[in-house]
């Protein structure tokens, strides 16, 4: 069976690009809220992100088949036309790589497949052409490992066959390498990597005419490929995405059996085996699928030919347990989807094969993950004229928020918030000054409770530091105090502590000044002392 126009068709429009980047959501919870139209009807175009704005390439509407390229700005809900690709197309892979977008094959007309590759930099609103892709094709995959692109089987409308071609694009020195050929020739597959290594998963075979349930590993360090566990459901326009290091693959197309599939089945690499988990409620393919807080949402799409879709249903894979979300404004297909600030934006798209849209809907999740957890051990460490922090690292943050006092009333100013990293060095300090530090973890939730307090006095280099010592005192409540004090201060502890552990008369309390001027003073109640540490 040679493929349709029709088929055709439909088996190019899946195009699905999304990049998720966590910050605070905006819009209410659980609902689609309409935002600005994209300036140009059209479906089946390419969507990517590029420090936070959101572009859209390509696709065709009954002008036929386009170059357009507009940018969406999520922070003030505006578009604006950039310069257009070279190439006017659809059906094309994109992918960025060192913020840089690159445009990949793809259709001219729907008869007339493409090799043209072209790098849009965001920067300066420029095209270059590169260097052509060795095979000319069409619904092919592309991944990138290790910033290199590899573009991955296809359809020649020339000779009507599906393809095993595997072509390694370079961007640092513009080159393709061909590389060892998938094992199975197929068009409309799905690719996705774990841990390196790339995953093709069913597809179309014009050779054999069938649907496939075959599964490739192939391993772009070794230029190898391994045949795995086969799915247990032939099909091709199906949507696959990885959580946790396991694969799901999720609906699709199977002409030879009930059509539009709400399969879903889950791959696990580490032991090549398949397990069949609760379908999706709407059977559907040519859909959208990206993940939010490792729910997996699948998005529009056809359920026929003709019949366009607004389900949006959610997928919890630690249940195994789907939940119909509100549905889209528009039923539509071959939509673009992307995720930023916690949001999901579908826009464009098409009702059947004559309507095309150009609304854009915004959706924000309900997310029903914990509070965050506040850090803890933060350690501060006094050198001369900076200061370092160190914490223990929070679960589920996306960064953090670093905060410093130099008074006793505890009003923090923020010094930077946004560190990616549980180490902080704090070099606006003046040495013979006290600070006072805490930290908070952020994620797409909120922010946390504060960390612990610490505090040092950065000293210049040189002073001699025989009579200091650091003077630990861990409460009877788990809390750690940490004090950088004279070794009389030290000497006077101890008497006090013994002289209170032997039961002598004097005060139950303890002062230790935390300052030089005597602003911040600690009070120590002996009852409350579980253990204390001195350390020079």
């Amino acid at each position: 069976m040679k493929l349709t126009k029709k088929l055709l068709m439909s088996l190019v429009i899946a195009i699905t690009m999304s990049l998720s980047v966590s910050l605070l959501p905006a819009f209410a919870e659980g609902s689609w809220d309409t935002v600005s139209k994209m300036p140009t009807e059209r479906m089946a175009f390419g969507v990517e992100i590029v420090n936070g704005k959101i572009y859209t390439i390509g696709g065709f509407n009954n002008a036929g088949v386009l170059g357009t390229v507009e940018e969406y700005d999520p922070e003030t809900n505006t578009w604006e036309t950039k310069a257009s690709m070279p190439t006017n197309r659809y059906g094309f892979e994109i992918v960025t790589v060192n913020e840089k977008i690159y445009a990949i094959g793809g259709f001219h007309s729907t008869l007339e497949n493409s090799d043209a590759v072209e790098e849009y930099d965001p920067e300066t609103n420029t095209w270059k052409t590169k260097a052509s892709m060795p095979t000319n094709r069409a619904a092919l995959e592309v991944v990138t490992v290790d910033g290199k692109i590899y573009t991955i089987g296809g359809y020649d409308t020339t000779t009507q066959e599906s393809l095993d071609t595997v072509e390694e694009y370079d961007p640092e020195t513009d080159t393709w390498e061909t590389k060892a050929s998938m094992p199975t020739n197929r068009a409309t597959l799905e690719v996705v990597t774990v841990d390196g290594k790339v995953y093709t998963i069913g597809g179309y075979n014009t050779t054999t005419e069938e649907f496939l349930a075959t599964v490739e590993e192939y391993d772009p360090e070794t230029d190898t490929w391994e045949t795995k566990a086969s799915m247990p459901t032939n099909r091709a326009l199906l949507e696959a995405v990885t959580v946790d290091s396991k694969i799901y693959a999720i609906g699709g197309y199977n002409n030879n059996t009930e059509g539009s599939l709400g399969t879903v089945e889950e791959y696990d690499p580490q032991t090549n085996t398949w397990e069949t988990k609760a379908s999706m409620p709407t059977n559907r393919y040519q859909f959208e699928i990206v993940t939010v807080n490792e729910k997996i949402y699948a998005i529009g799409g056809l359920k026929s030919f003709f019949e366009s879709l607004d389900a949006v249903e959610e997928y919890d894979p630690e249940t195994d347990t789907w939940e119909i979300k509100t549905s889209l404004v528009t039923n539509r297909d071959g939509i673009g989807v992307a995720t930023t600030d916690g949001k999901i934006y579908a826009i464009g798209g098409g009702d059947g094969w004559d309507s095309y849209h150009n609304s854009v809907e915004v959706y924000t999740p309900n997310y029903d993950i914990p509070v965050i957890t506040n850090p803890t051990n933060l350690v501060a460490t006094a050198e001369d004229s900076q200061v370092t922090l160190t914490w223990d690292e929070v679960a589920d943050a996306d960064y953090y928020i670093v905060r410093r006092t130099t008074t006793s009333d505890l009003e923090y100013e923020i010094l930077d918030d946004e560190v990616q990293d549980i180490s902080f060095i704090d070099t606006n300090v003046e040495n013979d000054t006290t600070y006072y530090y805490v930290i908070t973890a952020v994620n797409l939730i909120g922010e946390s409770e504060y960390s612990n307090e610490t505090y040092a006095t950065p000293e210049a280099s040189g002073i001699e530091d025989k009579d200091r010592a650091i003077l630990t005192i861990t409460l009877v409540t788990g809390v750690e105090k940490e004090y950088v004090v004279s070794m009389t201060t030290v000497n006077d502890f101890i008497d006090w502590y013994e002289s209170k552990a032997n039961r002598e008369e004097g005060s139950a309390i303890f002062a230790i000044d935390t300052t030089s001027d005597g602003r911040k003073t600690d009070y120590i109640i002996f009852d409350s002392v579980l253990m204390f540490a001195v350390a020079n």
